[in-house]
């Protein structure tokens, strides 16, 4: 591989970096806002309590659709499959 290569993956990765720091960002404010609008003044008790509360507001009742945190799982194993496959290829 090329040296403009390698520097071009290097940038394309340290866009992906600041991409997803700016979207955990945005996820940990929305969760303050949440914790904040269901009446949690100091901590967050976790994701799992404000969707349940979440439900109980809107009325929604039955176990909670799981689909989305699936879906978010086989991504993430996707994710670390890449990474393996890359640090196994720099030999790390």
């Amino acid at each position: 591989m090329s040296d403009t290569n390698i520097e071009a993956l290097r940038r394309e990765l340290d866009d992906q970096r600041k991409a997803y720091r700016v979207a955990a960002d945005a996820v940990d404010r929305f969760r303050d806002v949440v914790c904040e609008v269901l009446g949690h003044d100091e901590e967050n008790p976790g994701d799992d309590v404000l969707v349940a509360q979440l439900r109980q507001h809107f009325g929604k009742t039955g176990p909670e659709p799981m689909g989305w945190r699936n879906r978010l799982v086989g991504y993430e194993a996707i994710r670390d499959q890449i990474n393996a496959e890359a640090r196994d290829r720099r030999g790390l």
